[in-house]
């Protein structure tokens, strides 16, 4: 069946999709930036102005699932976007603004869009997925899988105020250049896996448009030869007769002086606000600058999903452990090309990776447990290692296991 209104030689992908009666998958048009709008509408139970359905609406990477009739049910939205990884930039599809009418859910409508998404991800020459998930299980359906942690910081500004300032800064005005926020960011998060790449269409969704209107602020930090070191974005919150908050909403320091800097610099507003929020990696502790840590709060919870949607791309691009040696590792998987077993052999630096059918395998795993290997979520010597599902260790490889994976920073920033 052809969906309403697509002419046959669009060169729109579609599919015919049983789930009780016939149903079309294929990637929206400008013609259904009305019926995606109402939508979200009824999905996320948030109002939506129809006049401006068009403003937001990306029909080039928005997918939707039909009914027989030509009515939108389910949709998805797949952004371009490249990711770090082990030391490079990967193109990663970010998925997001997954919503399903009430009275279409449970049957199997998401699924019936993934299976068309991720072959056309592979396709698009994309390694990874990511996403933020309402329900971790309902998504580990799909390949994804829990493998990064974020921590929310709060602390008095107070105990900052103390610390001695190092940078000089500049509060930044919409229509300035943000060319220094890009340097700083991308220095910041150089060895971060997951950090996503940012162009002027994602600073859009960091940088204030109307700071004083929104009561929400930029600043760059300087050293002392001009040097972008660090930067600040956040929101006042709190009346005059409240306790203010300093909510930051995205921050970068490039170095220990940036570092040390930008939390020295937001030292300074104790003055109006007395208490400070914000996300770190949960691999850094700025109390450790202060006198006093009993009022410092840390909660620590996992952030979103990954995918790997080339298992060998992946491979191919991941750090080369030190010395020589070899691993093979079999990896299950729904999708088709990741099934298979891989030989990952290294020397001094210079990796090799190759499908092949060589038995025994030092590693059986399924692609949500490799994806945490490959990004660094768990160290293989470390006791939580023994939880993890999904992966079965030949007895005598557990010392090449661990010189080829091992723990790695990651934090992301960015949502969508």
């Amino acid at each position: 069946m052809m969906a309403p209104g697509i002419p046959p030689d669009s060169g729109i992908p579609m599919v015919q999709w049983q789930i009780g009666e016939p149903m079309i998958v294929r990637k929206l048009v400008p013609s259904d930036a009305l019926a995606s709008s109402k939508l979200f509408s009824v999905a996320f139970e948030e109002a939506s102005d129809l006049s401006t359905a068009d403003s937001w609406f990306s029909p080039n990477r928005t997918w939707g699932a039909f009914d027989e009739n030509g009515v939108l049910c389910s949709q998805m939205v797949c952004h371009e976007l490249q990711m770090r990884f082990d030391g490079h930039w990967l193109p990663m599809g970010g998925i997001g603004g997954v919503a399903t009418y009430p009275h279409y859910r449970r049957q199997g409508l998401a699924r019936a869009v993934f299976e068309q998404v991720l072959p056309s991800m592979q396709t698009e020459g994309k390694v990874f997925s990511y996403l933020f998930p309402f329900s971790f299980s309902f998504y580990r359906k799909f390949g994804y899988e829990s493998v990064c942690l974020g921590c929310r910081l709060q602390l008095p500004l107070a105990q900052l105020s103390r610390l001695p300032q190092t940078c000089s800064a500049r509060l930044w005005e919409p229509g300035q250049p943000i060319d220094d926020f890009d340097r700083v960011y991308e220095a910041s998060v150089a060895d971060y896996n997951l950090a996503v790449r940012r162009g002027s269409d994602r600073w859009q969704y960091h940088l204030p448009e109307h700071p004083w209107k929104q009561r929400k602020y930029a600043y760059l930090l300087y050293g002392d030869t001009g040097e972008p070191l660090a930067y600040l974005i956040f929101a006042a919150e709190g009346g005059l007769e409240e306790s203010h908050t300093m909510r930051v909403t995205d921050w970068a320091a490039a170095g220990p002086q940036g570092l040390k800097g930008l939390f020295a610099f937001m030292g300074s507003f104790s003055v109006t606000c007395s208490q400070l929020d914000m996300e770190i990696p949960p691999d850094l502790y700025p109390e450790l600058m202060l006198p006093e840590m009993y009022e410092v709060r840390r909660r620590v919870s996992w952030n979103g999903m990954a995918r790997l949607v080339d298992v060998e791309a992946a491979l191919n691009h991941m750090r080369a452990p030190t010395g020589k040696g070899d691993l093979v590792l079999q990896v299950e998987d729904t999708l088709p090309w990741n099934q298979a077993t891989f030989q990952v052999e290294y020397d001094e630096g210079t990796l090799q990776v190759c499908r092949t059918s060589k038995t025994p395998c030092d590693l059986h795993l399924t692609v949500q447990a490799l994806a945490r290997l490959l990004l660094g979520t768990f160290d293989p010597t470390e006791r939580s290692f023994a939880l993890l599902p999904g992966i079965e260790v030949r007895p005598g490889s557990e010392t090449k296991l661990a010189k080829v994976f091992h723990k790695k920073p990651m934090f992301i920033s960015d949502f969508f």
